[in-house]
């Protein structure tokens, strides 16, 4: 395989899946119908689920690989940025705290 140049596919460097999330925070998953890499997105969130760590996904309709990365040219990136930084907060106890802020 291109990407892994010859080394083991199970070494949790090349693909997570195979690591331990035991002790891992909450973690959120955004991916699209689109995306080249939903299977690989979905059994992440099954390996973090049976590792006891809460796992939190969204399959966004018609989206691509990154699309949180385009927030200025699809609504569906800038919904997903504000869920992301709205999780955090939630997590991490920063829901009255400037240190992120509400601008995007």
């Amino acid at each position: 395989m291109a990407y892994t140049k010859e080394k083991d596919v199970k070494n949790p460097l090349v693909s997570p899946r195979f690591g331990d999330f035991n002790g891992f925070p909450p973690i959120l998953i955004h991916t699209g119908t689109d995306e080249i890499l939903l299977d690989d997105s979905l059994n992440l969130l099954e390996k973090a689920k049976n590792d006891g760590v809460e796992a939190t996904f969204k399959l966004w309709k018609g989206m691509f690989h990154v699309f949180p990365i385009f927030p200025d040219h699809t609504p569906e990136g800038k919904k997903s940025l504000k869920e992301v930084v709205t999780f955090i907060r939630n997590k991490w106890g920063l829901n009255n705290s400037s240190k992120l802020s509400n601008e995007q």
